[in-house]
């Protein structure tokens, strides 16, 4: 798919940093000292009632058997012991009224612990939950990590709307092949009109304020952080707890916060992939710090726009900004009805979670000349053990569908696509073996939602079982239901417009063309190029039926239009082998 790319504005001034918001350091602990946490900058979450979330632990409070200063850091350590009627130890941090802020950035320097049944995290809390109990006055997630998923970070908030017991929460991942080994850095830049979450200053996921008030946005209000380490709990503990791993210990090098103010001018800049175009309001030079914009994707017939990427993030066409940075976006635009997001990897590996690695398998992902790249220097011993993950598919109970994608690998080997549950259990919908030689080649998966509708289900790769590595492009997902018989024709069926009906097994498509007149049909593949331009018709004829066999396509996706002489639909297909 070409990228289409519009700087909206450039400036070249010499000056190092005179786009950058200016940080001023308001907070901070470099924990340059020893004994128990400044109890100045400090406080502690007491007790051992699960917390909300079954967890299993006794936080204590003084104790430098869980929470210490000495050589530079701060350490959070879980231990195996008993303690008040508890079979486990930890502390739980806060800066609650010693450390309050609204808006800035926050930042923590940090090397995790690792085991089964170990649950870090870096968050926020309200200081004084003015909208009401969890989660209507919010939670802010800055780091989270299960230690059944180790190499998983997540970045996630929580609203009254917006939350993990309606399945509604807003989170982004990234996946760290050493985050146990090595300290890094986990921050949120916190502004009136956006979060932006990072980890070593990469963003990983940005939620943006809807302006439709706390619902959505409790985030107008002071939070105050919290460092901790659960033991078990129902995400945490999903798995069981390993006693053998402890104890166990979160070491923090710093927590510093900033304010923002000043910097400026800015830029924009805006990227379209697709079928479809962005237009920025208002378009000018250069904009102020503070300044409103409005970036808006707009589809051409027969395309829809997907979502945003780059340092805005959403799926909404029209996405509001309060500039307080350099703005770069690009805008998806795919097929009418294609699922797959950023499938043939023109943008990066956007909209794809990074190359899982689990229990010994490991790989490195990459993408090379337009294809997704899978090097790999340990096998594992489970196929699932490294995988490539893309979630956000709505699969509906009694529909078919129909995934496809061109792969191909260094040296034969086999390689698993599945369709499966994004979280416990991890439920498989469908999955099926493909056998990959060094020649690129079409594959393709349909089967039939048997299970209960799952409105964030994820498609995956798996790679383990095999140090040859796999090259992935041209990947699709549709639903073939809505596809023979398309919805949006209804009206035209009723009242004897052109329609049309599509049968997979034969590649016909058959429009019904009640004024037979001449019509004029337009095949585009994924990229949007164009492949078919005809005219299809019989004199005499109501119906014509254009056989997509002949023309030996290659399987996936395709868009098409077809248009007589006051009338024109649109539609998508998807074509087999």
């Amino acid at each position: 798919m070409k990228l289409v790319f519009r700087v909206i504005f450039l400036l070249q001034i010499s000056t190092a940093g005179v786009f950058a918001l200016d940080k001023t350091l308001v907070w901070s602990d470099e924990f340059e000292y020893s004994g128990l946490p400044d109890p100045s900058k400090w406080g502690y979450d007491v007790g051992g009632g699960g917390w909300g979330n079954n967890e299993l632990e006794y936080y204590t409070e003084n104790r430098t058997e869980n929470a210490r200063v000495g050589d530079g850091c701060l350490t959070i350590e879980a231990r195996k012991e008993t303690f008040e009627n508890r079979q486990y130890t930890s502390a739980r941090l806060v800066t609650r009224g010693k450390g309050d802020w609204l808006y800035g950035r926050i930042e923590v320097r940090a090397m995790l612990p690792r085991g089964r049944g170990l649950w870090p995290a870096i968050w926020m809390l309200p200081t004084e939950w003015a909208y009401g109990d969890w989660p209507k006055s919010g939670e802010i997630d800055i780091m989270e990590n299960v230690g059944y998923d180790p190499q998983k970070i997540h970045c996630t908030v929580h609203t009254e709307s917006y939350n993990h017991t309606l399945s509604t929460q807003k989170s982004g991942t990234i996946n760290l092949s050493d985050p146990h080994d090595t300290y890094h850095i986990y921050a949120v830049e916190w502004f009136e009109d956006r979060m932006d979450f990072m980890v070593d200053d990469d963003t990983v996921f940005t939620f943006n304020n809807e302006n439709s008030g706390y619902k959505t946005w409790p985030f107008d209000k002071e939070f105050h952080l919290v460092l901790n380490v659960a033991v078990g709990g129902s995400w945490g503990g999903a798995q069981g707890v390993d006693d053998a791993v402890f104890p166990q210990k979160m070491t923090v090098d710093y927590v510093r916060v900033f304010s923002f103010s000043g910097g400026g001018p800015f830029t924009v800049s805006v990227a379209s992939s697709g079928k479809g175009s962005v237009k920025v309001v208002p378009e000018q030079e250069l904009y102020e710090l503070g300044t409103e914009v409005s970036i808006i994707a707009q589809p051409e017939e027969g395309f829809e726009f997907s979502g945003f990427t780059g340092n805005i993030s959403g799926g909404a066409d029209t996405t509001r900004i309060i500039i307080s940075k350099n703005i770069q976006a690009a805008a998806l635009f795919v097929p009418e009805g294609e699922m797959i997001r950023n499938g043939d990897f023109s943008l990066g590996s956007s909209f794809w979670l990074p190359l899982g690695n689990y229990e010994g398998g490991y790989g490195q992902g990459s993408v090379v000349d337009g294809e997704y790249q899978v090097q790999i220097t340990n096998a594992g011993t489970q196929d699932w053990q490294i995988q490539f993950d893309q979630e956000g598919m709505e699969l509906l109970q009694g529909k078919t569908y129909t995934l496809s994608f061109d792969a191909y690998s260094e040296s034969d080997r086999s390689l698993n696509a599945a369709l499966n549950m994004c979280t416990e259990p991890f439920t498989t919908y469908a999955k099926k073996a493909f056998n990959l030689t060094t020649q690129k080649t079409r594959y393709t998966l349909t089967f039939t939602m048997n299970e209960q509708t799952d409105n964030n289900a994820r498609v995956e790769f798996d790679l383990g079982l095999s140090t040859a590595d796999v090259y992935l492009d041209n990947v699709s997902l549709i639903c073939n239901d809505l596809v023979y018989i398309d919805p949006s024709q209804a009206a035209a069926r009723k009242t004897g417009g052109l329609h049309y009906r599509y049968c997979y097994k034969s590649k016909e498509l058959l429009f019904t063309n009640p004024e037979r007149l001449p019509l004029q049909f337009r095949l585009f593949n994924l990229k949007g190029e164009e492949i078919i331009l005809s005219e299809e018709a019989r004199n005499g004829d109501a119906a014509r039926n254009v056989n997509l066999g002949r023309y030996n396509l290659t399987p996936g996706t395709y868009a098409f239009t077809a248009a007589i002489k006051n009338e024109k639909i649109n539609g998508r297909i998807m074509v087999g082998e």
